[in-house]
């Protein structure tokens, strides 16, 4: 099934859709052959309209500056609407969403496909969903149609300042591998 932004915005294949103010879908290279997925948007993203628009998008744009990595990316969630109060997404809202990502990374055909945070990375690594993402992240992961990296989420590193040189080694890892 290939999603249209008039079928997600129709979306109310879970309750979500009732408090959203926006379908937040992506933003970026639809070609590109790196995509970002997060967990689900928050509040800023939920207001514009857009992902990875609040602080840790910030975060993760200042960390590609700082780096340069000026590959083609997309960069979108697992979930098209806000969870009320930036609570983590349950497991039926994300099996009912998980389509539309699936969708969106059909129509891309990225060539890797990076993971932010443990949510993201559980729903798409799912043979590794018992292992923690302290445990797998800066690795990559063949899935015999792309290669999965998985990475903190920004949000995580703003909470935890101190790692912040090891997520930017982690983006120096994904650019060099990525050319």
């Amino acid at each position: 099934m290939i999603a249209t932004k008039e079928m997600l915005r129709c979306c109310r294949r879970c309750g979500l859709y009732r408090t959203r103010r926006n379908v937040v879908i992506g933003r970026g290279d639809p070609n590109a052959g790196v995509v970002f997925v997060g967990e689900a948007p928050g509040e800023k993203e939920d207001e514009q309209g857009l992902p990875f628009v609040g602080r840790a998008g910030g975060l993760l744009d200042f960390v590609m500056r700082e780096i340069s990595f000026e590959i083609p990316y997309y960069i979108t969630n697992i979930l098209k609407c806000r969870p009320p109060n930036n609570r983590n997404p349950d497991s039926g809202e994300i099996e009912r969403c998980l389509p539309w990502l699936i969708s969106q990374l059909e129509i891309i055909s990225p060539s890797c496909v990076v993971t932010l945070g443990g949510i993201a990375a559980s729903v798409l690594l799912p043979s590794l969903k018992a292992r923690r993402i302290s445990a797998i992240k800066g690795k990559f992961y063949n899935t015999g149609t792309t290669v999965i990296y998985p990475m903190w989420h920004p949000a995580y590193v703003l909470r935890n300042k101190s790692r912040l040189k090891e997520f930017i080694m982690d983006f120096h890892l994904l650019k060099v591998n990525l050319k």
